[in-house]
């Protein structure tokens, strides 16, 4: 993936396309749509299905230490185990989709390379796709006029290389997973029988808003440098000059 973006890159330097200029059979462009769509479906699927797993564990976890806390009478301390447990489930979870997903997004410019040789409709296939997940592209692929076919894989991949391919449902995911973990450790710390060294309730409260203002600045890193967003005008617009 890593070398047919580099590859991608280098040709459209010299404004060249790879395989259209090497005269790229349409039996060719059939097969390799095939196999790039095959991986698409994998990769989403395999994306699909972590959210199960990662649910499970958290509750797994939840459940044995609620139960050992309500149960046996254990001090309350033993829930900030199972915060900081879950909360280890739940980031490794997120950072391996967004690992999958920045890889997806590798494939779209390649989709959108083969399906233009094939001909296939706007209404079809990863244009449709593309314009529903991220609408400040439809002026750009849907116009047959101002951008030839090459010129609009290269302002895909453009798009890609800066994470800018739309959030495509991983924020709202994001953000569930955010809220769940500020609460799950206020919570931990704020309940009574924390050890002796924090045990009164300024201080519990002190950590627990530290730690939950870490958890936020954590956030706000991860998805601006390690997350697809949305792209801005500005955006579109660079990645427009620089294949013009």
């Amino acid at each position: 993936m890593v070398a047919f973006a580099a590859n991608l890159s280098e040709n459209w330097e010299d404004k060249e396309m790879p395989n259209q200029e090497k005269g790229l059979k349409p039996e060719d462009a059939r097969a390799l749509l095939q196999s790039t769509q095959q991986l698409r479906v994998h990769w989403s699927g395999v994306i699909t299905t972590h959210i199960g797993y990662a649910v499970t564990l958290t509750v797994a976890i939840w459940g044995y230490f609620l139960k050992s806390y309500l149960d046996n009478g254990r001090p309350a301390h033993i829930l900030l185990v199972a915060a900081a447990l879950s909360t280890i489930v739940l980031v490794l979870w997120r950072l391996y989709a967004h690992y999958l997903d920045n890889a997806l997004a590798y494939l779209y410019p390649e989709l959108l390379l083969y399906e233009s040789k094939l001909g296939v409709q706007p209404d079809y296939g990863i244009i449709a796709f593309l314009t529903k997940a991220v609408p400040k592209l439809k002026p750009i692929l849907l116009d047959k006029d101002k951008l030839t076919a090459e010129k609009k894989v290269q302002v895909v991949l453009k798009l890609v290389e800066k994470r800018k391919i739309g959030y495509r449902g991983h924020l709202t995911i994001d953000i569930i997973v955010l809220a769940f973990i500020l609460v799950t450790l206020f919570a931990g710390f704020m309940l009574p029988g924390k050890p002796a060294f924090c045990s009164s309730f300024l201080c519990s409260l002190f950590i627990a808003l530290l730690a939950d203002i870490i958890i936020l600045l954590l956030f706000y890193i991860f998805r601006l440098h390690f997350c697809h967003r949305n792209p801005s005008n500005d955006d579109i617009d660079e990645a427009k000059a620089t294949v013009q």
